[in-house]
């Protein structure tokens, strides 16, 4: 019996910490939780380096597609460093491709079936076999609510031809 009401116990605590930290999420901006999200480190880099953190921070609804870790680990050897480096061809570039994954105004599967990217570029949506599909990537957790809009993270890198 004592084992059982240890067990309630941790599931409650389990339970109020799920909501604690959910709690503590609300009300923040789409920067802010890319950056918590161990996920989204690569990401983050990313958009850092691009100067976007800043307009994901800023108010006014805008959907981010973010490239989970594994979805960078898989680009060719070199090329997130190149994108990373000094260069100013390549930091256009990496604006290009971080401009890419962003979308004013707050999208949800079945909204529509083409987005306009801030890069400029319009990129099908499409829903197959109960996936949602943005350009070549899947998405792999959708919904992610954030003060200024959401996130939806994808298990590709989104690059512009």
């Amino acid at each position: 019996m004592k084992a059982k009401g240890l067990l309630a116990a941790g599931l409650l605590f389990s339970a109020s910490a799920v909501c604690t930290s959910a709690a503590a999420a609300e009300g923040d901006t789409l920067w802010q939780v890319i950056q918590d999200d161990e996920r989204l480190t690569t990401f983050a880099t990313a958009v850092e380096a691009s100067d976007l953190d800043e307009r994901m921070s800023e108010e006014g609804e805008m959907t981010v597609f973010a490239a989970t870790q594994e979805a960078f680990d898989a680009l060719p050897e070199g090329r997130l460093d190149d994108w990373l480096s000094d260069d100013k061809t390549q930091h256009r570039r990496l604006v290009e491709v971080v401009s890419y994954h962003l979308v004013d105004g707050a999208w949800q599967p079945g909204d529509s079936d083409v987005v306009t990217t801030l890069q400029g570029t319009d990129m099908s949506v499409e829903e197959q076999d109960g996936d949602w599909q943005v350009g070549n990537a899947t998405l792999v957790e959708r919904d992610i609510q954030a003060s200024n809009g959401v996130i939806h993270i994808i298990d590709a890198v989104l690059i512009p031809e």
